[in-house]
């Protein structure tokens, strides 16, 4: 068996001829890679996680930005949070600007807007966490048979 015979080479030519379809070749299907999903892994997984991490703060501190900016009253519930005893929380000036102090008869002090805006930013999270469970739950319903 010699492999430079042209004998041998053409019988082999040959029988890869025979094995070619003559009709249309279907190719089986790879799973989710024929479907052009890919799997997030190693690096992807950690960017997709912090990226969600701070797409949801960016929206909780969006949102309490904006209730402060349209609605500030909505704040004076951290009364008992940012003011010590004896004093209530109210705006300080109407205005274009909305700031904070905790006002005791005839005495005031100013508010950390740091402190206004983080506790509105938690309580929208919370908001926004109690809407995602429920609207999971309803979807999970919905979908069962």
């Amino acid at each position: 068996m010699d492999p430079d015979n042209p004998e041998r080479r053409s019988s082999a030519a040959s029988t890869v001829a025979d094995r070619r379809p003559s009709g249309p070749v279907y190719l089986a299907s790879r799973g989710r890679q024929a479907l052009g999903v890919r799997e997030i892994v190693g690096a992807n997984r950690f960017g997709a996680i912090v990226g969600a991490i701070g797409g949801a703060i960016g929206v909780c501190v969006g949102v309490a930005a904006a209730v402060i900016a349209l609605i500030p009253s909505s704040a004076l519930w951290m009364s008992g949070f940012v003011c010590i005893s004896g004093y209530r929380l109210g705006r300080s000036q109407p205005g274009q600007s909305v700031s904070f102090q905790c006002f005791n008869g005839d005495s005031s002090y100013d508010v950390s807007d740091l402190a206004v805006f983080t506790l509105q930013s938690v309580l929208a999270g919370l908001v926004l966490c109690v809407g995602l469970i429920g609207i999971g739950l309803i979807r999970g319903r919905l979908r069962r048979p």
